[in-house]
């Protein structure tokens, strides 16, 4: 079958309260496509089966919105990107207290933003898997905020194992959580290129992991950035931490236990901490426990940096490179 079960459109409204949408064909496109309409979920399961392109579930663009009160999406299959939820030209998500979880995709093996919007009040994306990038959320462009006590976990991806941006802007407030991401080469949780990071309140990043597969260098067992000069909107990359904690990255075989920045990248660290972070020397790397610097501009005027572990103390970089750190420095 190659249409969807259900089309929203032209200002339609879908209020979904409890039940079960499976959708079971090898060969359909998206569950529930939604363009220039709502749909809001408030119970019930969805699984969107095998799709042959993006959005096995569910599909949300020309300003259609989708909103998730609750309920649980799951299992969706994507050749192309967002497992379980495609958003773009002006899409929206809003999540509340659902469950978004085990998609698989090349691209956000849960959910793959483009131009849109997605905001979680609440409600956990999780378990994911890419075969790129982002097991959880891909980001190609628009604005994703994490607020309250939401939850991006346990995603698995080359790189950006929760989490992986090629552009936009990522938020994360309150006490929102990013944790046990596992990567093979960038960012255990967060790999940003050419793309905004801000961190705030009490909002936590923690517990990824990039993992050595090969004699391959890893980087950023939390967060890498980098720049993308093919970008030329917005070529730079950029980290903002006021509050929150970074804490128990690994890099192993690699550099930046917790954060790794490359040229061209600014960050700013006015408030918050980071610890804990460790970066291995076996089979090779072993710089930085908790932050690496390759030639971007770092300033630190507030927060906590404390409790590093790596195997090797160097200095490859233009500004500051910090490795076997165990010291605290405040602004």
């Amino acid at each position: 079958m190659n249409y969807p079960l259900m089309y929203v459109n032209g200002g339609g409204l879908v209020r979904f309260y409890g039940g079960k949408l499976i959708f079971t064909g090898e060969k359909h496109k998206s569950g529930i496509i939604c363009t220039s309409g709502e749909m809001r979920m408030f119970a019930g399961y969805i699984n969107g089966g095998k799709s042959t392109t993006s959005g096995a579930s569910i599909c949300v663009y020309d300003s259609g919105k989708l909103m998730l009160w609750g309920g649980h999406i799951e299992g969706g299959e994507a050749a192309s990107s967002g497992g379980n939820i495609y958003a773009n030209k002006n899409g929206s998500i809003s999540i509340y207290d659902a469950i978004v979880s085990g998609g698989k995709a090349n691209k956000g093996g849960n959910i793959y933003m483009g131009r849109g919007t997605l905001t979680m009040n609440g409600g956990q994306v999780i378990d994911g898997y890419a075969t790129t990038s982002a097991g959880n959320i891909y980001i190609a462009s628009g604005s994703v905020t994490v607020n309250g006590t939401s939850s991006v976990a346990d995603g698995t991806a080359p790189n950006g194992g929760n989490i992986a941006m090629a552009g936009g802007t990522l938020n994360l407030n309150d006490n929102a959580t990013v944790s046990g991401g596992q990567a093979s080469t960038k960012g255990g949780n967060i790999y940003a290129t050419a793309a905004t990071v801000n961190m705030n309140d009490n909002a936590v990043v923690e517990n990824g992991q990039v993992i050595n597969t090969g004699n391959v260098l890893t980087y950023g067992g939390n967060i890498c950035v980098a720049v993308n000069n093919a970008n030329k909107n917005n070529p730079v990359g950029t980290v903002t931490i006021t509050g929150g904690t970074l804490e128990n990255g690994l890099a192993n075989g690699g550099m930046g236990g917790n954060l790794y920045a490359y040229t061209g990248v600014t960050v700013t660290m006015t408030g918050g901490e980071l610890k804990d972070g460790v970066s291995s020397v076996s089979p090779n790397g072993g710089y930085g426990g908790n932050l690496y610097n390759n030639g971007a501009t770092i300033t630190i005027s507030g927060g906590i940096l404390r409790d590093g572990q790596s195997g090797l103390l160097a200095e490859d970089g233009q500004s500051l490179v910090f490795g076997n750190n165990d010291s605290t420095k405040k602004g």
